[in-house]
């Protein structure tokens, strides 16, 4: 036990200084002047990245820090790059339109937004924003990456009389009532 605690203290030092522009990942963040709870990472060789192509990024020391960069129209988007449903790295799917689909079960996100469009996923992935400085373009992303963006959902209003009646259960079911509530059911 004593081994384990001082391994987990031992990574979260070297988690904390690697993050500080520049660590043994090879990855430079430099804090954002405007926010210190975000960090910026340049997008290298953003130019290459062509209308309808995209490209996972490395943006931290751990293995999941990674957002996915795509072009779409002309203008470069950043969103997470895994699925939410299974984890699936979305950099190995494929990029339709404004919509990147997972690789393993179908899921779909919009690269605009990171808003879900597709199941069998449940949310979303969160978006990143990007700027250009001194010719250069950068991913501003937390510090703490998150891996999904959970969509609003109205609450239930005991005055509204409506009602539905779902048949089934299941992550059908599951899925129908949540669609429900994010098209702001309240019944």
């Amino acid at each position: 036990m004593a081994y384990f605690l001082a391994g987990v203290g031992f990574a979260g030092a070297a988690a904390y200084f690697s993050s500080n522009s520049g660590g043994q990942d090879g990855v430079r963040r430099t804090p954002a002047a405007d926010n210190p709870d975000l960090v910026e990472v340049e997008i290298e060789n953003a130019a290459s990245i062509e209308d309808g192509t995209m490209m996972e990024i490395k943006v931290g020391s751990q293995k999941r820090d990674k957002v996915l960069a795509a072009r779409y129209k002309g203008e470069l988007h950043a969103i997470g790059a895994f699925c939410t449903h299974s984890g699936a790295p979305l950099s190995t799917g494929l990029l339709f339109d404004d919509k990147v689909l997972c690789p393993w079960h179908g899921a779909a996100f919009s690269v605009t937004s990171g808003a879900l469009e597709f199941n069998p996923a449940l949310d979303g992935v969160p978006k990143y924003e990007i700027v250009q400085r001194d010719g250069k373009q950068f991913v501003r992303v937390p510090k703490e990456l998150k891996h999904k963006e959970t969509a609003e959902m109205a609450k239930r209003d005991p005055l509204n009389p409506t009602k539905f009646v779902i048949i089934g259960g299941g992550p059908a079911g599951l899925n129908c009532s949540e669609t429900l509530r994010q098209s702001n059911f309240t019944g």
